[in-house]
């Protein structure tokens, strides 16, 4: 064979086996990046689905719970002899057993429904607003595991000069791991869902002074 064409079909054959390279190359890269962009969409997606569900079913199990007592129920109120209130503070056994009967149910509810289904578009997978809702939609199953705890927040809010706003929250907190094909993430869920929520009227006071870091009242001194 004369040189020349050792030549060539050496650099052919080397051509070939650098082409080879940059093509699995490639191709890994691509499947990595897609892999990972996968794997990060349906977890974007998942949270937010699971964020909804959880929402859904906590509020839907409060509401359901808190129909069993009327609401001034949760609230003590101590009153002058004139009919004024005098103090009012939360009703702390009842509303206590209220957060703990909310936890147990919560959790209850939720173990009936350990996973859903979720859909969203091809597109979405490539992780492009453009393409974000192209395509049929594809299915996954989200695996749930949550655990529940719950507790009360009281808050006072002065309204005008002789108001309080005197309201009563349960804070629902569910602590999830969510489990999607090839990724796993972690969500808290919080929910403050209103027990009791009333503004009190009490007596005009002859002098009012609105002070926000409570002092300013002291330039007034001679």
């Amino acid at each position: 064979m004369p040189p020349r064409a050792i030549y060539c079909s050496v650099h052919k054959r080397r051509w070939l086996k650098w082409t080879m390279i940059i093509l699995i190359a490639a191709v890994a890269v691509l499947t990595v990046y897609f892999g990972f962009t996968m794997r990060r969409q349906v977890g974007y997606y998942a949270e937010a689905e699971t964020e909804r569900v959880l929402r859904e079913q906590i509020n839907r199990t409060a509401q359901a719970l808190l129909r069993e007592q009327p609401k001034q129920n949760y609230v003590e109120i101590e009153r002058n002899s004139e009919g004024l209130v005098q103090s009012l503070v939360a009703n702390t056994p009842l509303v206590g057993m209220l957060a703990t009967q909310a936890a147990v149910l919560v959790q209850s509810d939720l173990r009936l429904q350990p996973s859903f289904v979720m859909s969203m578009p091809r597109g979405a997978l490539l992780g492009s607003a453009y393409w974000a809702d192209k395509g049929r939609e594809i299915d996954f199953r989200v695996e749930l595991q949550c655990a529940v705890s719950a507790d009360y927040v009281v808050y006072y809010q002065e309204i005008g000069i002789n108001q309080i706003r005197h309201a009563i929250y349960l804070k629902i907190v569910a602590s999830t791991k969510i489990v999607v094909p090839a990724n796993a993430e972690d969500l808290e869920v919080i929910c403050y869902v209103p027990v009791s929520e009333v503004v009190y009227t009490g007596e005009v006071p002859d002098v009012y002074i609105d002070s926000a870091n409570g002092t300013d009242y002291l330039d007034l001194l001679p």
